[in-house]
């Protein structure tokens, strides 16, 4: 796979295509996510079909996370699930 990354606005916010985080990535791959990361401060990752602790691995390369205590995902305090969004 060919790593691809497209920004999704003028604001803020980037795609990546052609990897697959439920694997360990190369540094050369982690180098390229972290930096549109930094610039476009917001990354998606389509059609990633992660268990929480895949979802938890991976991103705890990017650094320590802010524990949060709350609702169904309590058992993960590491993981917030954003609301709102249904998909049939």
């Amino acid at each position: 796979m060919i790593l691809s990354i497209q920004r999704l606005s003028y604001g803020l916010g980037a795609e990546i295509s052609g990897v697959d985080v439920r694997a360990p990535v190369s540094e050369s791959t982690y180098g390229d996510i972290h930096r549109a990361l930094l610039d476009h401060s917001i990354v998606l990752f389509r059609d990633q079909p992660l268990t929480t602790e895949q979802h938890i691995t991976f991103s705890s390369t990017f650094g320590e996370f802010d524990t949060f205590i709350r609702g169904e995902v309590a058992k993960y305090a590491k993981v917030v699930k954003a609301g709102g969004i249904r998909v049939d």
